[in-house]
């Protein structure tokens, strides 16, 4: 009997876990800073993730160094640091270590980083007409994004460059994503290794907790 208990406690703790378990499916970043006004919107879709680009403001000819290629944008590994600190978020997301080596194809996102995101759909290119510095609505499905695994875009950030510089950033905030708590100091490390993805995985083990307690009340 108490066997039974138990078993059925364990079952109703893992089922409780996975149906409470968001799916994450949609993350906006807001950039404010430097004068630049941009909001950045991700949505899960059956091909992908859909991307809408939106900058109000700051992007103007005048700041461009360039003026063709106007200003590159990215998805970052790492979230802003204090003080808008861009150069904390590091490099761009690239599970695949595809490198900066080789320019991104647009033809071939195989041969693009994942969080190259002017690379594979285009810089930020400057509208003559707009004195603010606004530019018109971009919209497009990006078939490498995701927000689960290696490459998931949770807890990452988004970055504008002027002609290589970092000029603006924001945290790309995913609902429903946990961040991974630090590791204790005295563990071997200060920030913790644990994979974006790493709440789900926990859930999912305790999920199939519930479903042997299950297996084991039928015994």
């Amino acid at each position: 009997m108490l066997f039974k208990t138990a078993a059925t406690l364990l079952a109703f703790a893992g089922l409780a876990a996975a149906q409470t378990t968001p799916e994450l499916t949609h993350g906006v970043a807001k950039i404010n800073m430097n004068n630049v006004t941009a909001t950045f919107t991700f949505d899960k879709v059956a091909g992908g993730v859909n991307v809408t680009v939106n900058v109000a403001s700051g992007l103007t000819e005048a700041l461009a160094i360039n003026k063709t290629s106007g200003f590159e944008y990215h998805v970052h590994v790492s979230p802003v640091g204090p003080g808008n600190n861009c150069t904390s978020t590091g490099a761009h997301l690239d599970p695949l270590k595809i490198g900066t080596a080789t320019p991104c194809d647009k033809s071939n996102f195989a041969l693009c980083q994942e969080g190259d995101l002017a690379g594979k759909h285009g810089n930020l290119i400057p509208d003559s007409s707009s004195q603010v510095g606004a530019l018109s609505l971009i919209q497009y499905t990006d078939a490498q994004l995701t927000f689960t695994g290696d490459g998931a875009i949770t807890g990452r950030s988004i970055v504008i460059h002027n002609n290589g510089t970092r000029i603006a950033c924001a945290d790309l905030v995913v609902d429903g994503y946990v961040a991974p708590a630090p590791t204790p100091l005295g563990t071997g490390s200060s920030t913790s290794t644990t994979k974006p993805n790493s709440a789900a995985k926990l859930v999912g083990s305790v999920a199939l907790t519930g479903f042997v307690a299950l297996m084991m009340m039928t015994l």
